[in-house]
């Protein structure tokens, strides 16, 4: 399955103490050459930069007054300077884009970033619709792209390459097109893809693949993936295909809402044989196929997300379920899902875990809360397929204060045993927490099976 889609492979970061009725699920990723990886205050300009503007020349000296034209002869003098290694968009549309801003081990160091005074995704880097992209690509280190607006391609908004070291991409507004909007393959390491807003694509969101060797250290946090997958149905909004050699990629605290127009998509999709993977503290609602896809994998540990199934497709041709776990040839075993929430507003019980092809070894599933508020009765958490069942499972409402961002009564049960959910962050819901700085959930799409009222 994606057959074009081979492997990846990563190495655990460094994640401070969770909290203590939240062990498994770390309340922060934190980075070592990071910069606080929460979205904050714009950050200060820096005072060794050069300038591109819509209304600029390639003549010009290149700074706030006198800019550039373009990113290339931006490009050209950062890489002839010794101290100037920023690059600021002044707001505006730069659609001219017939060739790929190609970032290589010569441009290291070096930021991409929106002017702050004009406002986060102010510069606007556009494919027309006619570009293949991709718009952006990396294949040097300690890269930063910031608060960018990039997209309408035909296949690539940004291409993080192998060779690629501590690329940032972050606050960026990612969207429209017809392949993908951010892939990462080949062999890379101490990536971040954060609070990033990636929106209305054909196939996923979010793709980590790669052909060969390994990936070190590669964390995909707080972005707000809505309206993937709509023109494929075996599709996700994040996706992770790799090799049994990988030793941790981290999805920690995405949205990610309204996967599969195009006839049916998961939330996260795990697939030849991802191993060591942790994901954690997601929201996951409007799937039209599963909240979990794992086409085999090892040691995939699932915890402290929320999935909302609906009522989409329910009890129909092709109901919806809440892992759909599928066998592969080679080594499957170790995968958890744990201390999660499930709910839905449907007409049936609906699935459960569904196996495929006899996996080896059963997801280990056990202290989820489970919740329909529809008429349909308790949700099954059975599992049928060689999936396994729910050892431990509670039937209870959560008790949601806002279902558009899930946001959690303070006395939620959920955060009792035996489901222990993690504790949300206090800014959970908030403009920012997801996406770029300001961004909020839009209250568009699927309507979220949880009251409404906020």
């Amino acid at each position: 399955m994606m057959a074009r889609l081979l492997a990846i492979a990563a190495v655990a970061l460094l994640l401070p103490a969770a909290a203590a009725n939240a062990a498994v699920v770390p309340q922060e990723v934190q980075l070592a050459w990071l910069i606080p990886s929460t979205a904050s205050a714009p950050p200060v300009v820096s005072a060794t930069a050069f300038y591109v503007a819509t209304t600029g020349s390639d003549s010009a000296a290149g700074t706030l007054l006198a800019p550039f034209a373009t990113p290339a002869k931006c490009q050209t003098a950062m890489r002839a300077s010794a101290t100037k290694k920023t690059c600021y968009f002044r707001a505006g549309s730069y659609p001219s884009f017939t060739s790929t801003l190609g970032l290589t081990s010569s441009d290291a160091g070096t930021t991409w970033s929106y002017y702050p005074p004009d406002g986060v995704n102010t510069a606007i880097f556009s494919g027309n619709d006619t570009f293949a992209g991709p718009l952006i690509e990396t294949s040097g280190a300690d890269i930063v792209i910031d608060g960018l607006d990039i997209g309408h391609v035909t296949f690539e908004c940004v291409h993080i390459k192998g060779g690629s070291v501590r690329v940032i991409l972050r606050n960026s507004k990612i969207h429209h097109s017809t392949q993908y909007c951010v892939v990462v393959d080949g062999v890379s390491s101490d990536g971040l893809i954060t609070h990033n807003h990636v929106h209305n694509v054909a196939y996923q969101g979010i793709s980590l693949f790669q052909a060969q060797g390994t990936f070190n250290g590669y964390v995909v946090s707080y972005n707000a993936v809505i309206d993937t997958c709509t023109g494929a149905s075996d599709c996700a909004a994040v996706y992770t295909g790799t090799a049994t050699t990988t030793t941790g990629v981290q999805v920690l605290y995405n949205y990610l809402k309204d996967m599969g127009a195009g006839g049916g998509g998961s939330g996260f999709y795990a697939d030849d044989l991802s191993s060591n993977e942790l994901i954690a503290g997601n929201v996951i609602t409007g799937t039209k196929f599963a909240c979990s896809h794992l086409h085999g994998g090892v040691n995939l540990t699932y915890t402290g997300n929320i999935c909302d199934l609906g009522d989409a497709i329910w009890g129909g041709s092709n109901p919806q379920d809440l892992v759909f776990y599928q066998a592969i040839s080679g080594p499957m075993s170790g995968n958890t899902w744990t201390n999660n929430i499930i709910v839905a507003n449907a007409a049936g019980t609906g699935n459960g875990y569904v196996g495929n092809n006899s996996p080896p070894a059963v997801l280990a599933s056990s202290n989820n809360t489970y919740f329909q508020y529809g008429g349909g009765g308790n949700l099954n958490h059975n599992g049928s397929g060689g999936a396994g069942n729910d050892t431990n499972p509670t039937n209870q409402d959560p008790s949601f204060l806002c279902g558009w961002d899930y946001t959690l009564s303070g006395s939620s049960p959920a955060y009792n045993s035996p489901t222990n959910f993690p504790t949300q962050p206090g800014a959970w819901g908030s403009a920012g927490f997801w996406g770029p700085p300001g961004f909020t959930i839009p209250r568009t799409g699927t309507a979220p099976s949880p009251a409404h009222a906020c």
